[in-house]
């Protein structure tokens, strides 16, 4: 099984990195980061399941549901854990790593009316924050044990 990341290039940059869009249907008004404000079609690339490894546990091309919580009366992890995202080079986010820390709760396939493939939850009740990325965006993750509060999310 696949899932399709869909994604634009700049014609002046070929950069995948965009500052945001609008779009109707398979169109864009894009405004890239290196200035170019242009109209094109999405295009479209194959890509596997991202490998998903939870504390120490790696699962290739993970492509079933997980979920993970923790609380502050988790003993185990009273942090939580950090939770490290490889992106795609194609996608918008130009192959970048991030880290969301103190993370109590991570939802792998998760289904959300807000991208119509499936995706990836991560929320911190310790910073009362969280978010929702498109999987098909995401190379890899790495989820472990977070061992000190972080001074942000």
């Amino acid at each position: 099984m696949y899932l399709k990341l869909k994604y634009l290039t700049c014609p002046k940059c070929a950069g995948h990195s965009t500052n945001g869009y609008s779009y109707g249907s398979e169109n864009a008004n894009v405004n890239c980061r290196c200035g170019h404000n242009y109209k094109a079609p999405f295009q479209y690339k194959t890509v596997d399941y991202p490998d998903v490894t939870i504390l120490g546990e790696t699962f290739k091309k993970l492509d079933v549901e997980k979920e993970i919580f923790y609380d502050e009366n988790h003993n185990d992890a009273p942090f939580g854990v950090n939770v490290k995202i490889e992106f795609h080079k194609e996608s918008h986010h130009y192959g970048r790593s991030e880290t969301r820390y103190n993370a109590t709760e991570f939802h792998y396939l998760h289904e959300t009316f807000a991208f119509a493939e499936h995706s990836v939850a991560i929320e911190s009740d310790i910073h009362r924050s969280g978010g929702t990325l498109d999987l098909s965006h995401i190379k890899s993750i790495v989820i472990t044990k977070a061992i000190k509060k972080h001074k942000n999310h």
